[in-house]
């Protein structure tokens, strides 16, 4: 794997990580595999939300705890 493909995915990876810990912290496997999904199926199928995992997750109204300053998840 190319190294700047290697990093890229690190960085969705770990993008990814961040979401669901702020979005789903307190709530079990399954959901969090749940609310996992709902990025990678947007990724999959790409629309208005975006192409990539960046694109999905910083989509303002999407996961409010990636967008918005005020969100009490960043607590």
């Amino acid at each position: 794997m190319p190294e700047t493909l290697a990093l890229t995915h690190l960085w969705h990876t770990a993008l990814l990580a961040l979401m669901l810990w702020r979005e789903a912290r307190g709530e079990s496997d399954e959901a969090k595999i749940a609310v996992a999904h709902t990025v990678v199926n947007r990724v999959a199928h790409p629309g208005w939300w975006g192409r990539t995992v960046d694109d999905v997750i910083a989509k303002k109204w999407q996961y409010s705890s990636m967008t918005d300053p005020g969100d009490p998840q960043l607590v």
